[in-house]
């Protein structure tokens, strides 16, 4: 033990050492705090951009819905919406912040773009908005930096003079002073898009259980949210016609619409080979996935084809076996389809019947995991799903597990669907209805 005044002076000098240190301590934290109070004031909340990203979304649904019920036909609402977002001031989200798409979040926008803003001659007019997208910064650093208390920084230098502000916050310019890059997007409202959620999801799912089975179909799904039982939003794939345009277009000949869009004169029927390949395949794909989903209603006008030969179905509102009209095929395949594959003789004709029988036989080892998910999906309120009109979600759910026939081998399921094939292809009925189709919708 030390003597008394030694033991007395330890302790002092402990004691001015331990004040020192909490002295040091508190600065260290009082800096601390202070730079975390002004990083804060150059912060805007993840509650901010939420609450601008609903008043700007809701806020172009409204004007939808106004253009719908405003009177006249589709050119007389379509410039009543282009007239209605320009007034309101769409073209620049009025808290001058930049808001993710809610389906697409990785896409930040801050605007749209009233000029190009169109309607679609359908029951509920549903309208195509151009949004304009913020620049690359400011992408980058939404995706990177939300930290734990949801703060996403804002750069405060960008806000250097008004006439700046004014080039750069232009709907037409960017940073650069160039043109801005957009996105296209559906907007409908009237309509429960829960259902074309679940149908997207499963076509995703079924796409990447090909892959994994080593066999790409080239599906195009497109995003799709439904941000109430009566509202959502559905990526709009830039470049895509319905079979019916295309149709009425090109001499009532896919095969002669590729050789404009993608000619190569020295390739077979001077088409360039890739894009063959994509058409091939996809319409395989989705040969097989919406008959397993049991998709109705499919008439030209909701089966779409892409420059690049990607063939993909949109508008799922009857599903799981479910269609308006009479004697639906299994699944939709027209003469006009096959001719745009070269014709029935053809060695990719043969192809696309092939792989569609190698994707029936794929999919059908996973028809555990999919049931699964629909048994997940009953209480969902998913209308051909929860409130079918012929049968409970479990009657339903049977009705896709026999779709698969998981009580053929794997050869016997080849020849049933090369049966469904021919059926499908020679049906007369869906011609029939397509006629009709077309008068009602020349009617709008």
């Amino acid at each position: 033990m030390l003597p008394f005044g030694q033991d007395t002076m330890h302790t002092e000098s402990q004691a001015s050492s331990l004040v020192q240190n909490d002295l040091v301590t508190e600065s260290k934290r009082g800096e601390k705090e202070s730079s975390e109070q002004s990083a804060q004031n150059q912060c805007t909340t993840m509650w901010d951009i939420l609450v601008a990203q609903d008043h700007f979304i809701s806020g172009i649904m409204d004007c939808q819905m106004k253009s719908r019920d405003a009177r006249g036909k589709k050119d007389a609402k379509e410039a009543h919406l282009r007239e209605t977002l320009a007034s309101q001031g769409f073209e620049r989200i009025k808290s001058q912040l930049d808001v993710p798409l809610p389906s697409a979040p990785h896409i930040l926008v801050k605007g749209v773009n009233p000029k190009s803003a169109r309607m679609f001659k359908s029951a509920l007019y549903p309208a195509v908005v151009e949004f304009y997208i913020a620049d690359n910064n400011c992408r980058d650093s939404f995706k990177g930096a939300a930290d734990k208390s949801g703060n996403i920084p804002v750069d405060k230098k960008s806000t250097a003079t008004k006439s700046e502000n004014k080039m750069k916050d232009s709907p037409l310019t960017g940073s650069n002073g160039g043109k801005m890059s957009t996105y296209k997007v559906m907007v409908k409202t009237g309509d429960d898009l829960r259902q074309d959620q679940l149908v997207v999801m499963m076509i995703q799912l079924m796409d990447g259980l090909l892959k994994r089975g080593t066999l790409d179909l080239c599906l195009r799904p497109y995003s799709i949210i439904a941000m109430s039982t009566s509202t959502g939003l559905v990526e709009f794939v830039s470049g895509s016609m319905p079979i019916s345009q295309i149709l009425a277009s090109y001499n009532n000949s896919i095969l002669q619409f590729f050789q404009k869009v993608a000619r190569q004169d020295n390739a077979k029927y001077s088409v360039r080979p890739e894009v063959m390949q994509n058409y091939v395949r996809s319409c395989a794909g989705y040969c097989v996935i919406t008959y397993i989903l049991g998709v109705g209603d499919r008439h030209l006008d909701n089966i779409m084809l892409l420059p690049s030969g990607r063939f993909f179905h949109i508008d799922f509102g009857f599903i799981f076996g479910r269609d308006p009209k009479p004697l639906p095929p299994a699944f939709r395949l027209t003469r006009e389809m096959v001719d745009g594959m070269g014709g029935i003789g053809s060695s990719e004709y043969q192809q696309f019947c092939s792989l569609a029988c190698q994707a029936f036989n794929l999919l059908r080892k996973s028809a555990g995991l999919v049931l699964n998910l629909l048994h997940l999906m009953s209480d969902a309120g998913i209308e051909d799903l929860s409130n079918n009109p012929t049968a409970d979600a479990e009657g339903v759910i049977a009705k896709v597990e026999e779709r698969f026939r998981l009580d053929l081998t794997d050869e016997q399921a080849e020849f049933f669907f090369l049966g469904l094939i021919n059926d499908s292809l020679s049906a007369l009925a869906p011609r029939v209805m397509d006629v009709f189709h077309q008068l009602a919708v020349a009617r709008r």
